[in-house]
């Protein structure tokens, strides 16, 4: 399906969940998005949109877990919840929040590239959720500093400025900050945290996304150091230490303001890192952050790691005494609230689409027997059924992937912050991988804490030294 539309000679219609969200053509004829498209849309993101469908809501929804916990929510001071969705490119995810999560009032929709704006909100029409959509187009931090009082529909016009009427009307308007803030930007998000977490009330949820990756996971350490304040390191658990350096800027910069980070969730994929966590007003957190700002030291000879404080890094390894390289600072505590995920868990029928049975072509023609049906109109009513066939499999399949992810990371023990790989042991010792779960059964067995990981189909943590793996590692 096209839509013609202003600034494009076209746009395509997709689908993601139960929202309908108008993109570029062009930006669909790849995996990744690029700044060369005329407005940003990552279609391979779907999932990490998935992820925030079930996120948000478990966060406004479980009063023993998210913002019902805090003492600065709706529950006790009446505001509304409010979503700024402060890069949107397209929309997809804001309009995705609107149109499949629970407990959210308003969102608004910010991009410095009006057409952008432009386009999400001709989806918000075609969602039926215009209503409850918001729409700036400016900077982020000027977007997010300027909180909840926005022109109730900022023109996404070429200008940036809000016309005498819009401004006189914003004299009257409280500023009041969001309750949930996200960030998705092409590339890193090291130069906005300090806006996000200003924009956020006390008990709010902040959401960061990061696709600079090939910094985060050891490409560019001195640029990663520059940025992230921790070097990278280039090694088969790169992905955790990407999450973890993310992790460690949020706190560092969230502590200089007086705030405390709890994590909730965390996930990743190969181009992007994303975490979850509650921005929590507090002198206490804020001073005890380097409790969990830290170290790992990974040795490329024997192949051991270790976690390590501020203040007891090693320069040679525990095992086999090489010299070892080190990451960080970052983030060594905790990665998800074990109870945030399980209500995670409990909410993945939000990602369940509704898609009506249909029957076979032949059942149709079957029914109505007065009816006589061309050959043209049979194999159309036969693809009809096969494409919804198609589309409630994928549906059951991405709901699957979820639920395994979150089940993970449920059993896994994200204290220890690092994991080993079946591949990569099975290489050291010369022989075929045994199965992940006959690792973590003999791994535990020998009396070692040991848990799968949900960054790494292949992962295991364990609380075990690389030669007490070795050992124990195929029983």
């Amino acid at each position: 399906m096209s839509i013609p539309a202003t600034g494009l000679s076209e746009l395509a219609l997709v689908v993601e969940g139960r929202t309908k969200i108008l993109v570029p053509p062009a930006s669909l004829q790849s995996t990744v998005a690029t700044k060369r498209d005329p407005v940003f849309f990552n279609s391979a993101a779907e999932f990490n949109r998935d992820i925030s469908v079930i996120a948000y809501s478990s966060f406004l929804s479980n009063p023993n877990v998210g913002f019902y916990n805090s003492k600065n929510n709706r529950k006790h001071q009446g505001n509304e919840v409010v979503m700024a969705d402060s890069l949107c490119g397209t929309g997809a995810r804001g309009l995705r929040i609107a149109v499949e999560a629970m407990g959210i009032d308003k969102i608004y929709f910010n991009d410095a590239n009006p057409l952008a704006v432009e386009i999400a909100k001709k989806s918000s029409a075609i969602n039926q959720v215009k209503d409850k959509c918001l729409f700036s187009v400016n900077d982020v931090c000027k977007f997010l500093l300027n909180g909840t009082a926005q022109g109730n529909d900022i023109p996404a016009t070429a200008s940036r400025q809000i016309n005498n009427e819009e401004k006189s009307s914003n004299k009257n308007n409280s500023k009041q900050r969001f309750t949930i803030v996200d960030l998705d930007p092409f590339g890193s998000p090291a130069n906005y945290i300090d806006c996000v977490m200003r924009s956020v009330q006390n008990g709010g949820l902040v959401s960061v996304t990061a696709t600079d990756t090939a910094v985060l996971c050891g490409k560019y350490p001195d640029v990663c150091l520059r940025k992230y304040y921790g070097m990278s390191l280039s090694n088969p658990y790169s992905n955790e230490l990407a999450l973890r350096l993310l992790m460690s800027l949020m706190a560092l910069t969230s502590s200089r303001l007086g705030i405390g980070i709890r994590p909730l969730f965390a996930h990743t994929n190969m181009h992007y890192v994303r975490i979850y966590v509650q921005a929590v007003l507090s002198s206490k957190m804020a001073n005890s952050v380097f409790d969990n700002i830290g170290y790992i030291q990974h040795c490329f000879r024997c192949g051991n790691r270790t976690a390590s404080s501020l203040n007891n890094r090693s320069e040679v390894c525990g095992q086999c005494s090489s010299s070892i390289k080190t990451a960080g600072w970052l983030w060594i505590g905790k990665i998800y609230d074990k109870d945030f995920v399980r209500e995670m868990l409990a909410r993945t029928y939000l990602l369940k689409p509704n898609v009506a049975k249909h029957k076979s072509a032949d059942q149709d023609i079957e029914m109505t027997p007065s009816k006589e049906y061309s050959s043209e109109e049979t194999k159309e009513i036969s693809q009809n059924a096969e494409r919804e066939q198609a589309k409630e499999k994928r549906a059951c399949k991405k709901l699957n992937t979820v639920q395994r992810l979150l089940s993970k990371c449920i059993d896994e023990y994200d204290d220890i912050p690092f994991y080993f790989t079946s591949d990569e042991i099975a290489s050291r010792l010369n022989i075929g991988p045994p199965s992940l779960e006959a690792i973590i059964d003999n791994l535990s067995k020998a009396g070692f804490r040991t848990s799968p990981t949900g960054l790494n189909s292949t992962g295991f943590k364990t609380a075990g030294k690389i030669n007490e793996i070795m050992t124990f590692f195929s029983g």
